[in-house]
């Protein structure tokens, strides 16, 4: 286990809880994604936040469109925040999740929470595998405010 990180647990391990976990942070390949699969995954660990750190936040896959999504957001209580329009990002080639850089406005947005403690379960919707592998090196140890122990980390490939 990685002290900085926290541990790194793959998919799909769900089983749904009694509470969603406040120290989890999920990393979503978005890349291929299917509807029944992210709906389920968004109901099995009722995320407190879903942070989208893709170019272009598509929801129009499946049966299901950005209204459906918002409504299904808004339904199980998920803070949703487009955080690459939030930096500035419009390129694919933006370094600003290799360097670290988005972690700032991640940290900001979460600072701003009316619940300051203990801000997950987070979703992070990313676009490739490449994206994800990056992000679970970058994200976890500079994310504040970070839970006692460590985050855990999940992948999900919701395909």
């Amino acid at each position: 286990m990685d002290s900085k990180a926290g541990e790194k647990r793959s998919e799909p391990r769900l089983q749904r809880s009694l509470f969603p976990d406040p120290a989890q942070l999920g990393l979503v390949n978005m890349s291929r994604a299917n509807t029944s699969a992210f709906v389920a995954l968004l109901e099995d660990v009722r995320p407190r936040w879903v942070m989208d750190l893709r170019v272009v936040p598509r929801f129009d896959f499946g049966v299901m469109n950005r209204r459906l999504f918002f409504e299904l957001f808004e339904r199980l209580h998920i803070r949703y925040s487009d955080i690459a329009g939030l930096a500035g990002i419009s390129s694919h080639r933006d370094a600003s999740l290799s360097s670290g850089a988005i972690v700032e406005t991640l940290n900001t947005l979460l600072a701003e929470d009316p619940l300051p403690h203990a801000p997950g379960p987070i979703l992070f919707l990313l676009k490739g595998t490449d994206s994800v592998a990056i992000a679970e090196q970058v994200i976890p140890p500079l994310l504040r405010p970070r839970p006692r122990g460590g985050w855990k980390i999940d992948t999900f490939d919701v395909q």
